[in-house]
């Protein structure tokens, strides 16, 4: 379960129990810095042997969002961030009796 001995070139049980952590939850981050991986690399082997439905893909498909948007949502969540405060009082003020 080693790489192999050139840098760089690693055997496939390797990858699959990179990749099998990768799945288990371990970051792409912490994995690399484990097993001293580049990004890139990993995500190929993720793509190439993951068992669940491969979440990096080489193209990125960004949406704009405007000003108004971005005001509304700012609006949304102060709203929503009122609501949870007044539902903490209520607990605590439930939980007394």
């Amino acid at each position: 379960m080693s790489k192999n001995s050139h840098k760089g070139n690693y055997d496939k049980e390797f990858k699959l129990m990179v990749v099998s952590m990768y799945e288990e939850g371990k970051t792409v981050t912490r994995l690399c810095s484990d097993f001293e991986l580049n990004k890139n690399t990993l995500y190929s082997w993720i793509n190439n042997y993951s068992t669940h439905k491969p979440i990096y893909t080489n193209s990125v498909e960004t949406k704009k969002i405007s000003n108004s948007e971005v005001k509304q949502m700012q609006k949304e969540l102060a709203e929503l961030k009122r609501e949870n405060d007044t539902l903490k009082k209520c607990v605590t003020i439930f939980s007394r009796t």
